[in-house]
């Protein structure tokens, strides 16, 4: 657990982000299966999605698998998805009516950005990416609450708005050029090419969906939305400390000991 995920692991508002991750994750394994089971399929993303809607990246993430897979895009595990996803949206319907099924009930104090110009919401919105990332490996200043006037609204003059849009344009431009790279044969550089896409493809599902960027959320930001994005950085992290790609000596052992240890105490102390 990073420092930044302790909000999602110590407070109970948070355990609806480990609930939707963890039967999101429990979905895309069973599409890793030679004939996946789709009443399984269907139930993890009907509980995932009751979680948390952040659960919605579980579609396109399958859909990545089968293609990877070469696989039949339509088959009975998709059409599980499609079932829990539908039950999901028509218990959502009938709970909250039709005046509230698609609309944001927020006020400018949970999410300014609702208020605000197009221009304004998106450079922000890649400011507070940047946020992210900087706090994922550099946890200082944590915050449990973002809301009013915790974060100004930015313009395309502040350097950390296009910081963000980088690290944005490096995972679209990452996802689609190896993912239309095929492989001539099967080699420890294609599958890092597939895991690399993969991992991309994790934080643009997940993050776009609650970022602001193509429309306002319930809130501004919150340390806990960052947390299945996360997992995209989790994989490229083992990637890299795949002994073949990275010698593990005794001092990159003792440095990665290190880092860990410091985590851990950060988190531990935060959780406190």
């Amino acid at each position: 657990v990073l420092p930044i995920h302790t909000e999602v692991v110590a407070n109970i508002t948070g355990r609806s982000e480990l609930l939707a991750l963890f039967f999101s994750l429990l979905a895309l394994l069973e599409f890793t299966r030679e004939k996946a089971n789709p009443w399984r399929v269907g139930l993890w993303i009907l509980i995932g999605l009751g979680a948390k809607e952040t659960a919605i990246a579980v579609i396109p993430l399958a859909l990545l698998i089968l293609f990877f897979r070469k696989q039949k895009i339509l088959n009975p595990a998709t059409l599980g998805v499609a079932g829990g996803t539908l039950i999901y949206f028509l218990m959502r319907y009938f709970v909250l009516g039709p005046a509230h099924f698609l609309g944001i009930e927020t006020s400018i104090i949970e999410n300014p950005l609702l208020f605000t110009d197009v221009p304004g919401r998106i450079a922000t919105a890649l400011q507070i990416l940047w946020m992210y990332i900087s706090k994922t490996f550099w946890p200082a200043n944590l915050c449990s609450d973002y809301s009013y006037n915790q974060i100004p609204v930015a313009n395309f003059s502040n350097p950390q708005v296009w910081l963000g849009a980088a690290i944005l344009l490096f995972a679209i431009i990452s996802f689609f050029f190896l993912f239309k790279k095929k492989p001539t044969r099967a080699t420890p550089e294609a599958s890092a090419r597939r895991v690399i896409s993969f991992a991309s493809a994790i934080f643009l599902a997940s993050f776009i969906p609650v970022s602001n960027l193509l429309f306002p959320v319930g809130t501004i930001a919150g340390e806990r939305l960052f947390f299945f994005p996360s997992l995209g950085f989790a994989l490229l992290v083992a990637l890299l400390l795949t002994p073949s790609n990275l010698p593990l000596g005794r001092g990159r052992q003792a440095t990665i000991i290190a880092i860990i240890v410091v985590y851990s105490v950060l988190s531990f102390n935060r959780q406190g």
